[in-house]
């Protein structure tokens, strides 16, 4: 039940059900029914539904269609009571290799897409490991500059998808500690200056002391 969202979810899935046994039942695996049964193996591969359940499902279905095959063939008897056994075992042949004809397709193309998706993830986990170290890598090195003093070290070479905006971050925040300290060094020499100014007038005015006395 988790995998459908309502009744009309349920009712839809079973319209689709009752679409493709029809095609099956018709004999005529072309085109169309190979379209159904493909994306009957997608469809239970995205969605995470074991193979075992779609057996299983099918034994039910097959359970039914065996007993409603034996209650037609054999409804109609012959002048001596008897049923003609040979078709009736042709009917059940027939169905029983249709429906697991039918299984095998669909539960190959979900191994088979299955298989994609699993490579496609081994893909993507390798890129995204291979973007971190990386990323950690340029991380390291421009603390490393910060450590020996270098405030003009920036980060050049872009970062994967939603890391991009830790690396700005880093940079934005080397800028910040560059321009905070021109500030710094600035009123430093300010202080400088005007310790230089006063130390010059204490000098001047000792001179002036010593002179009037």
């Amino acid at each position: 039940a988790k995998f459908f969202s309502g009744e009309q979810h349920i009712d839809a899935a079973k319209s689709a059900q009752a679409r493709h046994w029809m095609r099956i039942a018709s004999g005529e695996f072309i085109d169309d029914y190979m379209a159904s049964v493909q994306r009957i193996g997608e469809t239970h591969a995205r969605i995470g539904l074991k193979p075992q359940w779609y057996i299983g499902g099918y034994g039910l279905i097959l359970e039914q269609l065996v007993r409603a095959v034996i209650a037609e063939k054999t409804k109609s008897r012959g002048p001596f009571g008897k049923f003609d056994s040979e078709e009736l075992a042709n009917s059940l042949g027939a169905l029983v290799k249709a429906a697991l004809i039918d299984m095998d397709l669909a539960i190959s193309v979900y191994l088979d897409t299955a298989e994609r998706e699993r490579l496609r993830l081994e893909v993507e986990t390798k890129a995204t490991e291979e973007a971190q170290r990386f990323i950690v890598a340029a991380l390291a090195g421009g603390l490393s500059k910060l450590a020996g003093g270098d405030l003009t070290y920036r980060i050049e070479e872009p970062f994967a998808g939603d890391y991009e905006k830790l690396r700005a971050d880093f940079n934005d925040a080397m800028l910040t500690l560059q321009e905070a300290m021109k500030v710094i060094n600035a009123n430093a020499n300010g202080i400088r200056a005007g310790a230089g100014e006063i130390t010059s007038a204490s000098d001047d005015l000792s001179r002036r002391t010593e002179q009037q006395a």
